[in-house]
């Protein structure tokens, strides 16, 4: 029987313990060079619900085997069509897919190849003109 001792995986926990310790909503910061990233971890996006303003930007991780479709509902695999206000899958060709939300809503995404796994995630995009107006 072969044992694994704790220090074979140190130079994988510091990074581990980062992501499950993460505030939702939370990037990392320093690593995003826009105003919000979304990564890929395993089979989950991470963070799986990103809450921004509108004329933020959003960096999406893409990978060939997590193909990115952005859907019509927070459960489905329907494509948002005609036009996808995201990345689809059919038009990321660069390892990553950057959008500027400039209306807000709630727009869904989903791994196409892992849906089945709840491989999904959410951008909800708030004015902040309504957000700071109903605070005063």
């Amino acid at each position: 029987m072969t044992s694994v001792r704790a220090s074979s995986f140190s130079f994988i926990l510091p990074g581990l313990l980062s992501v499950l310790l993460m505030p939702v909503g939370e990037t990392w910061a320093g690593e995003c060079p826009v105003d919000h990233c979304v990564r890929i971890v395993g089979n989950t996006y991470v963070p799986q619900q990103l809450d921004i303003y509108v004329g933020q930007t959003v960096q999406f991780d893409y990978s060939g085997a997590h193909p990115f479709r952005q859907v019509r509902t927070a459960t489905g695999t329907t494509p948002f069509t005609p036009d996808p206000l995201l990345c689809d899958d059919i038009s990321v060709t660069l390892p990553d897919c950057r959008k500027t939300f400039i209306e807000p809503g709630d727009f869904f995404y989903i791994c196409v190849v892992h849906a089945f796994m709840d491989m999904r995630g959410s951008v909800r995009v708030q004015d902040p003109v309504i957000v700071r107006d109903s605070f005063e």
